[in-house]
Order: C-alpha cells, then sequence, then structure tokens
C-alpha cells in the first residue's frame, strides 16, 4: 500500500495485518501481488477494493520457477488525484 504527503515521496507500507489496517485509510494507491494459490493461514487482510479502482495488471503464468501463476495489481482510491 502506499500514501502520499505533500512535500513528501512515496511511502510504501509493508505490515502484518495490524499495520495495513491502521494505514490503509491514508493510502492512496494499493500495490497488490496475487498469487493464485490456495493455501492454509490464520490471517487474513480484508481490504476495502469497492473504495478503489485498478489501473494495471501484470500477469505472469506459472512457469519453471514458479508453481502457480501471479498477478501484479495497482489499485487506486477513487476520487483520488494521480501522482507521480
Amino acid at each position: 500500500a502506499e500514501t502520499h504527503r505533500p512535500g513528501d515521496g512515496r511511502i510504501f507500507v509493508v505490515g502484518g495485518a495490524e499495520i495495513y489496517r491502521q494505514l490503509l485509510p491514508l493510502c492512496d494507491e494499493l500495490w497488490l501481488t496475487v498469487v493464485w494459490s490456495n493455501v492454509l493461514g490464520d490471517t487474513r487482510v480484508r481490504l476495502p477494493l469497492d473504495e478503489f479502482s485498478t489501473f494495471e495488471v501484470e500477469r505472469h503464468p506459472q512457469g519453471v520457477g514458479d508453481s502457480v501463476p501471479s498477478e501484479f495489481q495497482r489499485w487506486r482510491r477513487k476520487n483520488s488525484v494521480p501522482k507521480n
């Protein structure tokens, strides 16, 4: 996830679920890696994707070094002004 503040450069948030929960309201943009696999885990992050629109998707098929396909996605908060 990414947030912008006037006069500052980009700030990237790499967290756990609690870090995302606290900082997501400040983020204008989400950078997501989606790995198309079902895995067991004890933590889930609920992202309010209805507040964002996808504007870039880069697909990576299953290959020699990857057992499953994946995608790199960029999402921008609706009604936010794009930043460079």
